[in-house]
C-alpha cells in the first residue's frame, strides 16, 4: 500500500475504528492498541482489493478483540478495575453537555451486544444488511435486536 493511500485511510477511519474498539473493551489503552493493530493489519493486507474498507477494518478490530479475550482469559481484569476514572476517560472529555453525558452513561449500562449494535448502526453508519452479514444473524433478527436495544436505551435514559 502506498504511503499516501494509507495516510488517507487512517485519517478517514481512525475515529470510527477507535470508537468501535472502545465500545467493545471500554478501556482507553486497549482501544488504542486494538486500533493500532487494526491499521497495522490494514497496512499489510490492503494491497489486495477489499470491497468495503470501513467494514473490513471494523471486522478486523472485532476479531483482534476476540482473539485477545481468548488468549488472555485468565489475565483479564474485572471490568470495573479496567475502566479509567472519569477524569481520565477520553470520551467523557469529548462529551461536554449533560444530554450527551446521560446518553454515554446509559450506553455503558447496556449489554455488550446492545452497545455493539447501536455503535455499528449509529456511529459506524453500518446498514442493517451489513450488520447482518457481520454478526451472522438474519436482517430481521438484527432489526429486532436493534429495536430492543433502542427500547432498553430509552428506558435507561428515562430512569436517569
Amino acid at each position: 500500500m502506498k504511503k499516501d493511500a494509507f495516510g488517507e485511510l487512517y485519517c478517514l477511519y481512525f475515529k470510527q475504528v477507535y470508537l468501535y474498539a472502545y465500545s467493545l473493551c471500554r478501556n482507553h489503552h486497549m482501544a488504542e492498541d486494538l486500533t493500532n493493530d487494526t491499521f497495522y493489519k490494514a497496512m499489510l493486507a490492503l494491497d489486495k482489493e477489499v470491497p468495503s474498507t470501513k467494514y473490513w477494518l471494523l471486522r478486523v478490530c472485532r476479531n483482534l478483540f476476540f482473539d485477545f479475550c481468548r488468549k488472555n482469559r485468565d489475565k483479564i481484569l474485572p471490568l470495573e478495575d479496567a475502566l479509567l476514572s472519569r477524569d481520565e476517560d477520553p470520551l467523557e472529555k469529548l462529551l461536554q453537555d449533560e444530554k450527551h453525558r446521560r446518553l454515554y452513561r446509559a450506553m455503558q449500562a447496556l449489554s455488550q451486544w446492545d452497545r455493539e449494535l447501536l455503535t455499528m448502526f449509529y456511529y459506524g453508519e453500518c446498514s442493517i444488511h451489513w450488520i447482518s452479514d457481520f454478526t451472522g444473524h438474519s436482517p430481521g433478527a438484527v432489526k429486532t435486536a436493534l429495536s430492543r436495544a433502542r427500547s432498553r436505551l430509552k428506558n435507561l435514559m428515562q430512569e436517569e
